[in-house]
């Protein structure tokens, strides 16, 4: 392995040698590995720094993961163990991003440690189970900017003389897309890697999506995924959803987009569907929808994002239908509606009363302390509402009231004695 590394690396690697073996032979043990036995080997394997303090952090959590990756090959035992091995250079990748973050202040520093990575980058380019164009996306995402052009250039220079692996190949193109070279990056897919599957683009469509490149994003969709020039495209669906959001008018289009946002509503998706609208089409999308997807109650997800709508639209009439007939459980409020009950609190006390009176009786009705105490501080919420339309009198008699109806209801009883004092 030696020859793998450069004169300073053989130097620390010597002193890191026994505990990488003793890592590797853990990996390979015969014995069923969950993912929580996994994480402790690699946390066991990162607590070993404090044996070396000599060593950076970034260098030791480098040199280790170097060091099992040549053994796993050497051995002939990645593809038998390739779960086993993906998860620790997976964990290891992140120590090393965030050790990073303790130089990325030093130019200097930070471009010598780059220039390790890319060491082992290139020698093991063709290795189809390098670990390192993983390493280098997961640092490319807080890699200071200064460092991309040359990162490039780095690239360009040693891959076109290669054979790399597919991993390679892609990670090359998504830095080159980074640093701004559009055509060029879709070239180095449409030449060498097609066919690719939605999950091997997504950070390319990601990139795009976040400087806006629509219509850029329309040619990569066209020409990666030629054979199914109208989709679905699986993974990448929600982004090309909102690209056609933002470039297309076409009535019938706009409505299969909302067909589908409907099966896994998401108030985010939404705002990204919409922000380039003018508030009034905003309005009228969110007025066809709603009724729509209050056909699909049954699903969390979609009364999550319905709140948060009602919300985000002040559409106090339907949140106060919503509560008095849909709510069957004020004991477990979601956070979206929690914050709908406050917005109303504030803004529309005429409508939060019946919901407040309604959830009293349904929290006093399941006969239990911690459900009397929920049922109080709704009833803390009315007497303040009472109170602030002088209306103290009717306030009290309905307290008084409450206690006659429940007055076998002990502990409940109890409860609303609080509000007296």
């Amino acid at each position: 392995m030696k020859e793998t590394m450069n004169k300073d690396e053989e130097y620390l690697y010597a002193e890191l040698e026994e505990d990488v073996i003793d890592t590797y032979k853990k990996i390979i043990a015969s014995r069923y590995f969950t993912a929580s036995h996994l994480e402790e080997v690699a946390a066991e394997a990162k607590q070993r720094i404090h044996l070396h303090r000599s060593v950076e952090a970034h260098t030791f959590y480098l040199l280790y993961m170097k060091g099992v990756y040549s053994l796993s090959i050497s051995c002939s035992t990645y593809e038998e163990f390739d779960r086993r091995f993906q998860h620790f250079f997976t964990s290891m990748s992140a120590a090393i991003v965030e050790s990073v973050e303790d130089i990325k202040h030093d130019s200097e520093l930070y471009q010598a440690f780059l220039e390790q990575v890319l060491f082992h980058f290139v020698y093991d380019m063709e290795g189809q189970h390098a670990p390192w164009s993983r390493l280098l996306q997961r640092m490319l995402a807080t890699m200071p900017v200064e460092h991309l052009e040359p990162l490039y250039r780095f690239l360009n220079n040693a891959i076109t003389t290669r054979y790399p692996a597919r991993d390679v190949s892609l990670l090359f193109s998504y830095v080159t897309l980074i640093v701004g070279k559009e055509k060029e990056a879709l070239s180095l897919l449409t030449e060498s890697i097609l066919p690719v599957t939605e999950h091997e683009v997504t950070i390319h469509f990601q990139c795009l999506k976040k400087r806006e490149r629509w219509e850029t994003m329309k040619q990569w969709f066209t020409e990666l995924f030629s054979h199914k020039p109208n989709g679905p495209y699986g993974s990448l669906q929600p982004l090309a959803d909102e690209m056609q959001a933002h470039i297309h008018r076409d009535p019938v289009e706009l409505k299969q987009i909302w067909n589908r946002w409907l099966l896994a509503p998401s108030y985010n998706r939404f705002r990204s569907l919409t922000r380039h609208l003018e508030q009034q089409e905003v309005e009228n999308i969110v007025d066809e929808l709603l009724p729509k997807m209050r056909e699909r109650f049954h699903q969390i997800e979609t009364v999550s994002t319905y709140m948060k709508l009602l919300h985000s639209f002040r559409r106090f009439d339907e949140a106060s239908r919503y509560f008095l007939q849909h709510e069957r459980d004020p004991f477990r409020l979601r956070p979206e509606k929690t914050d709908m009950l406050d917005l109303l609190f504030k803004e529309r006390p005429d409508l939060i009363k019946p919901i407040y009176h309604q959830f009293v009786v349904r929290l006093v009705e399941k006969k239990s302390r911690a459900h009397y105490e929920h049922a109080v501080h709704f009833i803390k919420f009315l007497k303040r509402i009472y109170e602030n339309n002088n209306e103290r009198d009717l306030f009290l008699a309905y307290v008084k009231r409450m206690k006659k109806t429940y007055r076998t209801y002990r502990a409940f009883v109890e409860e609303l004695k609080t509000i007296e004092r």
